[in-house]
């Protein structure tokens, strides 16, 4: 049990406001909003179940001692809970900061955590990396008493559509919801789109008049065509540019950074990028379109439509054989349908359902030699159960079942934004994430999940709405150009570039098993990225004993 708590706080532009019974600290696209609600001087349990939160965290310590903490269904702000040893509970939004109040000693990793960095990026909440951190999970309001020690978390915070939306009035809804986000959220401080020149981000940009475009670059060669795809859409929009170059040489060393500012590993290795970045770059607000793909169609969903189409066919006798043999030559990745059909039968739960496979890209037998089957197994249920609890899903058959479950489980258990907003408390910026708020879910959940994401009468193209929308408002842009990911080549760098020693430097984690070394850390196998930015952390960050706060952090105790 402890009595005290300590509220740590790094958002540069998170709103404290003192009432009657209280300090609350907020941070949100509408604060001034929440404010409102406050100060009506209502219930606390009142105010958080009917807040007007669009992408919104708030913490509450009341003069009787007691703690509420909120989190928006769809928020990319944070709030971890440390239990402190023989210390107070320490209430952050910045994971750094939590893991700083921790005794190094006291910084255990679960086999869960473990199982979820290697599977999905980053863990499911109220997982953290360390078991004596804990995260708010989407949507929940916790209370604790510290006199009692009576916690208790509840989920009180839901998608629902936002009505329904016909596929042909689609792209003026969305145009409709992101003016209003965008004008709501935009504070009057220089603004700086992070452009890579797809679709997501040169859209949002034709709502950002001049502003500069923040384009991010390295001199890897496979990296060019990124860098090209940045020009073309500014000289397109006709905006100036803010650009940095990142050397490919540098890489580790940049790498490192990014998990000494995070105090977390990252799995993004844009996330190395965009830290880099963000040192050198001006103070100020970063428009980012990240999760765009998880609301309007990631890449892999038009292989899964087809699939699904042709689904009789492959069923027949000998017909599958015949069709690797007869597309082979000619379209080499359509021989992959037949597995794809075979992914879209399996319950959607199954680690090897398309609905998992789509926005997740680790090998789950591989991760099972690490762990074990039944962690493995668990996780990808527990993912499940997660999003289900927060949005009600459509029916429609096997393509709306998983392509619709896959999306949502890249929409809540991707965090690059998460991760890119602590980067940002690190150095003095805020992120600005529109597609990653409740309004644009919402509005995207309005279109029925069939139409959603790939294009219907004949077409099979993802993200048909936002690029329809895109070519109303920048008639030169080529839609239907292909665009990379934006990636960067790890697997060469590991093998013959800056990343060829980091095993020589920091010895693998002590979970892989010998016979894992071959393929996953003398080669380059579907974990090593993950086994590397966990090395990284461990010797850097987890067993650091002098692991320093963010630098500006705001201390409220109660």
């Amino acid at each position: 049990m402890h009595d005290a708590l300590h509220v740590v706080w790094a958002s540069p532009t998170a709103n404290r406001v003192v009432t009657q019974d209280g300090t609350w600290i907020l941070a949100g696209t509408r604060p001034n909003r929440l404010a409102e609600q406050i100060e009506t001087g209502a219930d606390v349990d009142d105010i958080v179940e009917g807040f007007d939160a669009d992408d919104a965290v708030a913490v509450r310590i009341g003069d009787d001692g007691r703690l509420d903490a909120y989190r928006s269904v769809t928020a990319t702000r944070n709030v971890y809970v440390a239990d402190v040893p023989d210390g107070p509970v320490v209430v952050a939004d910045c994971f750094r900061n939590a893991l700083a109040e921790l005794p190094v000693e006291d910084r255990t990793v679960s086999q869960r955590a473990v199982a979820d960095h290697l599977l999905f990026r980053n863990p499911i909440e109220p997982e953290t990396y360390v078991e004596a951190i804990r995260g708010l999970e989407h949507g929940c309001h916790l209370t604790y008493d510290p006199a009692t020690g009576d916690r208790q978390t509840r989920l009180v915070d839901r998608l629902d559509p936002d009505g329904e939306t016909a596929v042909d009035t689609a792209p003026s809804r969305i145009h409709d919801v992101l003016t209003t986000v965008l004008d709501e959220t935009l504070p009057d401080r220089r603004v700086r789109n992070m452009l890579s020149g797809g679709v997501d981000s040169t859209l949002l940009h034709t709502y950002l008049g001049d502003a500069p475009a923040l384009v991010m670059a390295t001199d890897s060669p496979e990296f060019a065509s990124e860098v090209d795809a940045a020009d073309r859409a500014v000289a397109m929009l006709d905006v100036p540019t803010d650009r940095h170059d990142v050397a490919e040489s540098a890489f580790l060393s940049h790498l490192e950074a990014s998990v000494d500012a995070l105090g977390f590993p990252s799995h993004y290795n844009q996330t190395v990028l965009t830290d880099a970045v963000f040192r050198a770059a001006e103070s100020g607000v970063y428009v980012n379109g990240e999760g765009a793909d998880a609301l309007f169609g990631l890449p892999a969903v038009k292989g899964a439509r087809v699939a699904d189409r042709l689904a009789p066919l492959f069923a027949a006798p000998g017909l599958t054989t015949l069709w690797r043999r007869g597309v082979a030559s000619v379209l080499p990745r359509a021989t992959h349908l037949p597995d794809i059909a075979s992914w879209l039968d399996r319950p959607i739960t199954d680690p090897s359902a398309f609905a998992q496979r789509l926005p997740f890209y680790t090998d789950p037998e591989v991760v099972a030699q690490c762990t074990d089957e039944a962690t493995v197994e668990s996780r990808f249920r527990r993912q499940t159960e997660y999003v289900q609890r927060r949005v009600e899903r459509s029916s429609g058959g096997r393509f709306v079942d998983h392509a619709e479950l896959g999306h949502l489980l890249s929409a809540f258990r991707h965090n690059a934004a998460e991760q890119w907003r602590q980067l940002g408390y690190v150095h003095g910026h805020e992120l600005v994430a529109p597609f990653k708020t409740r309004r644009l879910t919402a509005c995207a959940l309005s279109v029925p999940p069939a139409r959603r994401y790939v294009g219907g009468r004949g077409s099979f193209t993802p993200k048909h709405l936002l690029k329809s929308l895109l070519k109303r408002r920048l008639p030169a842009y080529p839609v239907r150009q292909p665009k990379g990911a934006g990636s960067l080549p790890v697997e060469r760098y590991f093998e013959d570039g800056p990343l060829t020693n980091v095993f020589e430097r920091y010895d693998p984690p002590e979970f892989v098993p010998s016979a894992m070394y071959e393929d996953h850390v003398e080669q380059f196998g579907p974990v090593t990225w993950n086994l590397i930015t966990f090395a990284i952390w461990r010797d850097r960050v987890l067993q650091n004993p002098d692991l320093s706060r963010v630098e500006g952090t705001t201390v409220v105790e109660a």
